[in-house]
Formats: C-alpha cells, sequence, structure tokens
C-alpha cells in the first residue's frame, strides 16, 4: 500500500522533495523524534517516493509503476531494510556486512539504492562502526533512512555522518481535530492522552485504544488504598502486572510532581494529570514536600532501572513501598 506523510509531516516531506528536485539530497538521513511521531510511516512515504519511476510533483508515489507494485509486495532489488531480528535485540556487525555487499552492486534498475536501517539506536558498538564506511564513502546514488527515537543512543561519529531531520511535537490544535476526525479519539480526552504521549499522535492514538485513562484511574485508587493501609505494595504490584512498569512509572513521576505542585498553589498553572486532580489534591495535602522531592529521586533511579535486567515486578514492589512511606507519618 502506499503510504503518504501525515499533515505534521508536510514541512519535513517539502524540504526533502525540494532538494530531491534539486538533486542535492543528502545521502545519509537521521529521522529523530519521540515514538509516535509517525517517522516510520514517513520513512516509508520516502522510500517510495525515491523508488517510484512516475512519482508526483510533491514527491508522491503513483502506485502504479513497476517499482511501487515491487515495493507493495516487499521484493523491489533496490531496496534493503534492515532491522533486529527479534524486537529488543541488537542490528549485528554480520548484517551490516552483508548491507555493504549488497551496495557494492550497481542499482538494478539505474535509480537509487535505499537502505532503512530502523530502529539505528539497536545499532550495537561493532555494527555501529561496521556501518561507518558506508556511511563516508557511500556507493553512488544511495540514500540511507535511519530512524530513531533515542538519538543519545546513537554513537557521535554515525551522528557526524548524518544529515539530522527532527520530528517535534505538531501544533495543538490540528493534532486535536486529526485525532478526533481520522483517529476517532473522543475530543474531551484526546488533550490528556497527547500529554501522556509526549505530545505524539500516533501514541496518542494508541493510549486510547488501550483504555490508557481507565487503568491510570485504577492505578490511583490502589495507590490511594496503599496510602490507607487497605492494601500492600505486592498486591498492588501483581494486580498491575500486565501494565508495562515503564509507564507505570511515567505516571506515578507524573502525579508526583502534581502533588509537588499542589504544595505551593492550590490552582497550579501547569498540571500533568488535571483529569485526575480532585483525587491528587487530598493525597497532597498528607505528605510533606520534601518527602515529595525525594521520592521524585527514586522514582527517576526507578526509571533507569527499568530498563535494564533487573526483575521488574520486584522493582515495581520497592517503588510501592516508597509510595506507602510517604504516609507513614500520618499513620503511625
Amino acid at each position: 500500500m502506499i503510504q503518504q506523510p501525515y499533515p505534521w509531516q508536510k514541512e519535513q516531506w517539502q524540504l526533502l522533495q525540494q532538494r530531491l528536485s534539486q538533486g542535492n539530497l543528502p545521502h545519509a538521513l537521521l529521522l529523530h523524534g519521540v515514538e509516535g511521531m509517525g517517522k516510520q510511516h514517513f520513512a516509508q512515504a520516502l522510500v517510495n517516493s525515491l523508488l517510484c519511476e512516475n512519482r508526483s510533483e510533491k514527491g508522491e508515489a503513483c502506485g502504479q509503476c513497476r517499482g511501487c507494485k515491487l515495493l507493495d509486495v516487499g521484493n523491489h532489488p533496490d531496496f534493503i531494510s534492515l532491522s533486529p531480528e527479534e524486537e529488543g535485540k541488537n542490528i549485528t556487525i554480520d548484517m551490516v556486512r552483508k548491507l555493504a555487499t549488497k551496495l557494492s552492486i550497481s542499482s538494478q534498475y539505474g535509480g537509487y539504492k535505499v537502505v532503512l536501517i530502523a530502529p539505528a539506536e539497536q545499532l550495537n558498538l561493532a555494527s555501529a562502526n561496521g556501518l561507518l564506511k558506508t556511511l563516508e564513502e557511500p556507493t553512488a546514488d544511495t540514500i540511507l533512512i535511519l530512524l530513531c527515537s533515542h538519538i543519545n543512543r546513537l554513537l557521535p561519529t554515525i551522528l557526524s555522518r548524518c544529515q539530522k531531520l527532527l520530528f517535534a511535537a505538531p501544533p495543538l490544535e490540528p493534532t486535536l481535530a486529526w485525532l478526533a476526525e481520522q483517529a476517532g479519539v473522543d475530543s474531551g480526552i484526546a488533550p490528556q492522552l497527547l500529554k501522556l504521549g509526549n505530545d505524539a499522535p500516533l501514541r496518542a492514538q494508541q493510549l486510547a485504544e488501550s483504555g490508557v485513562l481507565e487503568q491510570r484511574a485504577d492505578l490511583l485508587k490502589m495507590l490511594q488504598a496503599l496510602s490507607r493501609g487497605e492494601m500492600t505494595p505486592v498486591q498492588v504490584a501483581e494486580r498491575e502486572k500486565k501494565i508495562a512498569i515503564a509507564d507505570i512509572l511515567q505516571w506515578l513521576s507524573g502525579w508526583n510532581m502534581d502533588m509537588i505542585r499542589l504544595q505551593y498553589s492550590p490552582q497550579p498553572a501547569h498540571i500533568n494529570s488535571p483529569d485526575l486532580l480532585e483525587q491528587l489534591r487530598p493525597l497532597a495535602q498528607q505528605i510533606d514536600v520534601q518527602k515529595l522531592y525525594k521520592y521524585f529521586d527514586k522514582l527517576i533511579e526507578a526509571s533507569r532501572l527499568a530498563r535494564t535486567q533487573v526483575n521488574q515486578q520486584l522493582l515495581l514492589e520497592e517503588t510501592l513501598v516508597g509510595w506507602v512511606r510517604l504516609f507513614a507519618k500520618r499513620r503511625s
């Protein structure tokens, strides 16, 4: 299926199409930004455009030519996709070496040879170093497109050899309109979903489909029960084990900051969870603000540990024990 860029990607699309028409498209592009901005979608639209034999003036692929049809069935000889064999695994040095071998062969259809590397942060040290020569001395008419959601995980040597294109948060009103009209997200909850999704439209859509607002509300109810001694950290961790710990820690961090703000103002100018403000207000009144600052530090450390091989269930239990301690003085 031929893809077109999302509405909020218009500026990036026009920039690349202008450079393409001028014949000075960078040989290595790094598309970066938080998850949920549609970078993969944009990259596929760009691949379609580069390999289409009859693209429009705006760069849109025709969908009917030989190149488009081969891409559609995943059999274009001048397109190479480089990704981990399994989710969470690395792109290996052997995969990079095979890529270099394929790129040493001329384009079979006389146009561009296009490589899509995603996610680029899954290049390990060996494979990243192995890719450097290809980035430094690309073969003729080769375009490498790297996708990255965590640019800080890429080697500086990789970054320095790519033209970076940022996919930042789009304007609020058009994004809300797209979520309502195209993604079917209720307009009443779309702003909160965008907050939870780091202003990424596709992430907000995904969160809406997963019922995340209900999950958050349920967790906060259990935290209220924890504060009253009606549940234990082990019980809550067991009830919430199907939810990614990264999401739970993100919610806890946001609520923690909201409670800190409530310590200084009954109506803070900025709040992470306005939909849960009335539930957070009485909790904030029971906790010393210094304890909240210290707990926030623990949440940051827990978020770091959650990206390692630590036992996720035990980490969550320990984090919830910290929540109980916030209320220890009141209950003693």
